[in-house]
């Protein structure tokens, strides 16, 4: 549940600070013909760009260990059905 978990936190916040940059914007043109400085609006814009950029590559580096972790857990399953089928194997076929 861990990797999942962390996935759908990284997804929230992904989604948190698009909205939060979609918020800014409104308010951002609404005050900028209250003359808001331009600097001000580009410094929040290149702040959540970089944190939006910040999540996704969190949220590849999820993603990858969730696939190795699905591969992990597919090779210790074969591995554990083929000792279960030597064990029956070795196993006599009247037990006394």
């Amino acid at each position: 549940m861990g990797q999942s978990d962390a996935l759908q936190r990284a997804a929230e916040r992904l989604d948190m600070a698009v909205e939060e940059l979609e918020a800014f914007l409104r308010q951002a043109f609404a005050e900028t013909e209250d003359g808001v400085s331009l600097a001000n609006l580009r410094e929040k814009v290149r702040f959540l760009t970089e944190e939006r950029d910040r999540l996704i590559k969190e949220l590849d580096a999820e993603k990858a260990r969730a696939h190795r972790l699905a591969a992990a857990n597919d090779e210790v399953s074969g591995r554990l059905s083929a000792v279960m089928v030597t064990l029956k194997d070795l196993m006599p076929a009247n037990p006394r």
